[in-house]
């Protein structure tokens, strides 16, 4: 997984410069690109998720296009590199930390005996390895305060 991020970022920027990056998101020099969550001057083109609503992958590569200098097509290609590389890094078993945002494992299920809820009979649930994620604590004080704790 690190070298398919590596592999982004040289892609990143050599497309971008970190200054053109922070200058576009409204950084200043002390914050990181991953803080989107921060981002102030959303343009009018660009749709604000409220907390009650829901983002989708669509609503994602549409930010990001309008973000960046990236054409949608070039934006949906960037978000699904990322997610398969991140299939593909859990399906290996491997983890997969994103500093500054959390980390990905997965996690052993044992079998055990469950209930059909139509008719209430005992099923067996087989064994099985699932997805977890662990945000950071510089996400979760993004989340809760809006300041992340090492700026």
């Amino acid at each position: 997984m690190r070298l398919v991020c590596s592999r982004f970022l040289l892609w990143a920027y050599a497309h971008f410069s970190p200054a053109t990056i922070d200058h576009r998101l409204g950084f200043s020099n002390k914050q990181v690109p991953l803080n989107l969550l921060k981002t102030k001057d959303l343009t009018e083109s660009s749709q604000a998720v409220a907390i009650s609503q829901r983002m989708t992958k669509a609503d994602l590569i549409d930010e990001i296009s309008n973000l960046t200098d990236l054409t949608r097509k070039d934006s949906e290609v960037v978000i699904e590199t990322i997610f398969e590389s991140i299939v593909q890094s859990l399906r290996a078993g491997d983890k997969i930390e994103i500093r500054g945002f959390g980390s990905f494992r997965t996690r052993q299920r044992k079998a055990r005996s469950g209930r059909n809820p139509k008719t209430g009979e005992k099923v067996a649930v087989a064994a099985k390895n699932v997805p977890f994620f662990k945000p950071s604590k510089e996400l979760k004080d993004l989340v809760n305060t809006g300041k992340a704790a090492n700026m």
